[in-house]
């Protein structure tokens, strides 16, 4: 398994299927710029030039979980593939 196709298939199947362009560029965002420290609901305002709340909305609709808990979610699928070298 690829890192993108673990991910992909996590979240394909503990998410409603059609997702607005909005959110697919607000997950976009949070994918690319995931290690960033500054990450957050502040900085993908400033960056995507929508509100903090209609973010927050349009991503909870889309992924039915908050950017936090995508985030979590993700961080931990991140950590995945190291631990699984380890064990080998």
């Amino acid at each position: 398994y690829t890192f993108s196709t673990i991910i992909d298939t996590y979240f394909s199947e503990n998410t409603p299927i059609k997702k607005s362009s909005t959110a697919e560029r607000i997950k976009e965002y949070i994918d690319n710029n995931f290690f960033n420290q500054d990450l957050g609901l502040e900085q993908l305002s400033n960056e995507l030039a929508y509100s903090q709340k209609y973010i927050s909305t349009v991503f909870k609709q889309a992924y039915n979980q908050s950017i936090s808990d995508y985030v979590n979610n993700l961080s931990s699928v991140r950590v995945l593939p190291s631990f699984l070298s380890i064990l080998q």
